[in-house]
């Protein structure tokens, strides 16, 4: 018998919890001090500031670049910075927080991933802040650095691709890092749309894996969504089972999906899954749907292709401390979309009927109305965005660094924050 933990399954020696809205977080074990680097920025022209950062620790910090600024091409950018202008509407370009790497599936990390700052070290850069993000108009703005990663303190005389394998395989293995900066407001020129810059870089649809600006982006979702099902799949909490999907019988069900995806890509297996990149909208259903994410199309035999379209790519990389709630009914991060994508293949799942979207049902309010059979909607379990959101959820609660205030997430649209 595998014996798992979804939900609380009931059984003749064991009482069920009392369900409510509200969820209690798991004690959780004391974890590392996430490490921490101040940031300066001091703005250079109308176009550039100068980014500076100081390794104050007595050793080597290796700092994992994924979906971060040192990962040192555009996209990556938005991992770092947030702007914002100040006293309108108008749209920018809005930050994305850097992933949570949590202690999964470090086979793809590599020495060549990680940014190295010697102890005492400061590193300087000069970015071109209109080169990454769609500025509206001229004007002010205010600039942030904010990210959080993970890193290794590094000892010199030691392989650093030894330290990687070897954190890798210890739940503490890699610390938490939070880069963060003072605000700075600087006169900023107007800047093409976000389209537009892609399209000058001749970021054509293709294959994601031959898309050299997009792969770190794809492999830290690909961790992610990874992340996700780890969560879920291990999580025990009857208030949120019931919130989502309601039936002790498919726990069974449910755990397979979740144990499904946490191996899709290890050891190189993908599962007949190919994953293509199209930043630009140039595929046809991209560019006729334009608020989809992505798509998951069926292939021949066991074979399906996800398609990642521009709208994608703007999504925060990774909404860690986030919690899915009344106020906050349509979260979604890249890493969760790619999970969403990846649980309508079969040929992962292990056969059978694909996981669909029920009657378009991409919700907080429709997952739990289907849930508590109030809306008309197949079972939950046969809904890919209930599994998604069980999983953000999940995350929440059991990140080691967030403080998540469950009782008022219904009320706060973040639903936590990421704290020390």
């Amino acid at each position: 018998m595998i014996e798992f933990a979804i939900g609380a399954v009931a059984s003749p020696t064991t009482t069920s919890l009392s369900v409510t809205s509200n969820h209690t977080a798991p004690k959780k074990a004391p974890s590392q001090t996430p490490l921490a680097l101040k940031a300066g920025l001091q703005p250079f022209n109308t176009t550039h500031i100068n980014v500076s950062i100081v390794n104050t620790y007595p050793q080597q910090i290796s700092i994992l670049s994924w979906n971060t600024h040192f990962q040192r091409n555009q996209h990556a950018a938005h991992g770092s910075f947030e702007v914002t202008y100040p006293n309108t509407n108008d749209e920018v370009q809005t930050m994305q927080r850097g992933p949570n790497m949590a202690q999964f599936f470090f086979d793809e990390a590599v020495p060549s991933h990680f940014y190295n700052i010697s102890a005492g070290v400061t590193y300087t850069d000069l970015f071109d802040i209109t080169d990454v993000f769609s500025i509206p108009k001229e004007g002010e703005y205010t600039v942030v650095m904010d990210f959080a990663t993970r890193a290794l303190l590094h000892k010199n005389d030691t392989d650093l691709a030894t330290e990687i394998q070897a954190a890798g395989n210890q739940a503490q293995g890699f610390a938490s890092l939070i880069v963060k900066s003072d605000p700075i407001t600087i006169k900023l020129d107007a800047s093409p749309p976000f389209s537009e810059m892609i399209r000058k870089r001749q970021m054509i649809p293709g294959s994601c894996a031959g898309t050299l600006d997009v792969l770190p982006q794809i492999t830290a979702a690909r961790q992610n969504a990874r992340d996700l099902a780890h969560y879920a799949r291990d999580i025990s909490d009857n208030g949120l089972w019931v919130e989502y999907f309601n039936d002790q019988s498919q726990t069974s069900l449910v755990y397979n999906v979740y144990n499904s995806v946490t191996r899709y890509g290890a050891n190189g297996n993908y599962y007949g899954i190919s994953e293509n990149c199209d930043p630009s909208n140039i595929d046809n259903y991209c560019a006729t749907h334009e608020k989809t994410n992505a798509y998951n199309k069926p292939g021949e035999g066991v074979t399906s292709s996800i398609t990642f379209c521009q709208r994608w790519f703007r999504l925060p990389a990774n909404r860690t401390c986030d919690f899915p709630s009344a106020a906050n009914p349509e979260m979604r991060d890249q890493g969760g979309v790619f999970f969403h994508e990846l649980i309508h293949s079969p040929n992962l799942l292990g056969g059978g009927e694909r996981i669909m979207d029920g009657d378009r049902c991409y919700d907080w309010n429709c997952v739990t109305g289907a849930a508590a059979g109030t809306n008309g909607q197949p079972k939950p379990w046969t809904i890919a965005k209930a599994f998604e959101m069980y999983a953000y959820a999940a995350r929440a609660l059991r990140t080691k660094f967030c403080t998540v205030d469950v009782h008022a997430v219904d009320n706060d649209a973040l639903g936590g924050i990421v704290g020390g």
